[in-house]
């Protein structure tokens, strides 16, 4: 009986484990999502991201298809620059936060599908079947829309792996303080 009331009472007074902390060096090498069917006003694609992390560059870049087997490309999108960490999320356990700057924004075109490059906002944009375009100067709005800032994040990896912030917020203005949905993980 004294064994159980000792480890009862070692159990409640035992604090809680933490969420392991996220650090710089968990977030090296490739995250991926899944496949995912994607709708912007007149058009659906079946789109994944993909992150990279070195030890100060990021890439973002995102592969749509028209079809669920990702055999027929509509485009691509890529986005690179410069990253730093600045420690521990106030705002989320284990999350570390994150600025990041984007130095290059290109999109390639894979067929001649202009409903979807309107719906993208790309219409203004020199695109040419094959060829990566710059959209810095053309992209009109979102879902492609070039910050021109230091966006504020966050990122959180646990074992199911990589969370960055909720997209929820402008972050050139206000750091998100909860994780987006979004699952990526080591391809």
């Amino acid at each position: 009986m004294r064994l159980t009331l000792i480890t009862t009472a070692a159990l409640i007074c035992a604090p809680l484990a933490a969420m392991s902390q996220t650090t710089p060096e968990m977030l090296v090498g490739a995250w991926l999502t899944p496949l995912a069917e994607q709708s912007v006003p007149g058009a659906t694609a079946f789109v994944r991201e993909r992150l990279v992390f070195e030890a100060t560059t990021n890439t973002i870049s995102i592969e749509a298809c028209s079809d669920a087997d990702a055999k027929v490309p509509l485009f691509t999108y890529a986005s690179s620059g410069p990253y730093r960490t600045l420690g521990p999320s106030p705002d989320v356990d284990g999350a570390l936060l994150l600025d990041a700057e984007n130095d290059s924004s290109t999109v390639t075109i894979f067929q001649n599908a202009p409903e979807y490059w309107q719906a993208l906002n790309l219409g203004n944009c020199p695109l040419e079947i094959g060829v990566a375009v710059d959209i810095t100067s053309c992209v009109s709005g979102s879902p492609l829309n070039v910050a021109k800032c230091v966006e504020l994040d966050l990122v959180s990896i646990a074992p199911e792996g990589l969370r960055l912030g909720a997209r929820t917020t402008d972050r050139c203005v206000e750091r998100p303080t909860m994780l987006g949905e979004a699952l990526y993980t080591k391809p």
